[in-house]
């Protein structure tokens, strides 16, 4: 039983959240009016953004933010509605409004109020189509730095690399399943042992021997429609990470191992039904480009992730895509364990039934369903 004063707790957090999305709506539409009217000037301010931190205390990042979702809020009347009725937060408008016109305000309105923060980014990262030369522009300023006095290094990769070096480290820091240390410790042990084979000059192929099981062996996957590699229309998405160009897509395929997958809208042609139990490569990565991580409401883990059925197949549940799942480790054992019920159709929406009765949804990653069924609206 949830005692009274847990009830008060979680009734007081979403009627404040309520009146924060309510001021913040107001202050929006208070600072897209002082900007118009270049009031800032009067505090010998050189712009809205300067104005703000003056003012209010707040980063520039934050005020930047402020200024941008402001001006493009001024026509977006329901998002901004949204906004204001605390239906949406300002997490969530903010890449909201990097998608959205005009036309597609009322239906992005509506269909992001079942969206997380993190679904409405991958929308907004998967409507940005990169070109040959923002790729080439990526690639130019890869960079890595070592701070020798503090023992530190920083670096930015293009996306394909970047996914090489972390696949690479987290096989790695994940093949003792049993080992305590935390997680970023064993990812920094990870990049030493790498460097240290390299050094005694043992094979870089080393993925079978220190992995020690296929499924934490360094892969990059790249989802890419044919006509997309030939040139013509299409897309290309690095897993999880966003779109990749034409000339980049083409370059990972040329030494990659291509699994080609000829699909209606629905994916129906993975389809398995009762025929096997564990879900196939093909569905495995269908599944991950669709739910992009763990499918539990709110969660943002990536990684240590598996494919469950929805409906356990031992009580007939079928191997197909709309009864398999994306779940972290620690809520397959809340769907196990720990009472929660989970049921509907991934492919469209979920429910999450918790031991207390309380009802919350997740839906598929709206990059995913953009890309299958067309832009929203």
């Amino acid at each position: 039983m949830v005692s009274r004063r847990t009830e008060m707790l979680v009734a007081s957090v979403t009627q404040h959240h309520r009146a924060v999305s309510t001021h913040q709506r107001q202050l929006l539409n208070a600072v897209v009016e002082l900007d118009r009217r270049k009031a800032w000037r009067v505090d010998g301010a050189t712009s809205m953004v300067a104005w703000l931190v003056q003012r209010c205390g707040v980063t520039a990042t934050t005020a930047r933010e402020w200024v941008t979702v402001a001006a493009k809020l001024d026509s977006l009347p329901k998002i901004s509605d949204a906004l204001g009725q605390g239906h949406l937060s300002f997490d969530q408008v903010k890449p909201l409004v990097e998608v959205a016109k005009p036309e597609t305000d009322a239906t992005l309105s509506e269909k992001a109020t079942h969206w997380s923060a993190k679904q409405v980014r991958e929308l907004a990262v998967a409507a940005q189509k990169q070109t040959d030369e923002q790729a080439t522009s990526f690639y130019n300023r890869r960079f890595l730095r070592f701070n020798d006095r503090r023992r530190a290094f920083s670096g930015v990769l293009p996306e394909e690399q970047y996914t090489v070096v972390k696949s690479s480290l987290v096989a790695r820091a994940t093949q003792r399943l049993r080992d305590r240390t935390p997680f970023d410790q064993r990812m920094a042990d990870a990049l030493v042992e790498v460097c240290r084979g390299d050094a005694a000059g043992e094979s870089g192929g080393g993925g079978d021997r220190a992995g020690g099981r296929g499924r934490n062996r360094p892969t990059v996957v790249v989802h890419a429609d044919m006509s997309y590699l030939a040139g013509g229309d299409g897309a290309a998405e690095l897993d999880v990470l966003g779109p990749l160009s034409h000339e980049v897509a083409r370059r990972l395929a040329c030494d990659a191992k291509v699994i080609v997958s000829a699909d209606n809208g629905q994916g129906q042609s993975l389809n398995q039904g009762r025929a096997r139990r564990d879900p196939t490569d093909a569905q495995r990565l269908e599944i991950r480009r669709r739910d992009k991580g763990c499918r539990f409401p709110g969660c943002t883990h990536t990684e240590f992730t598996d494919v469950h059925h929805v409906l356990h197949w031992i009580n007939g549940g079928m191997t197909n895509l709309d009864n398999l799942v994306e779940l972290c480790d620690q809520h397959h054992r809340s769907v196990h364990e720990m009472g929660w019920k989970m049921s509907g159709d991934a492919n469209v929406e979920l429910s999450f039934r918790s031991p207390t009765g309380r009802l919350i949804s997740s839906t598929p990653s709206p990059a995913f369903t953009s890309a299958r069924d067309g832009p929203p609206g």
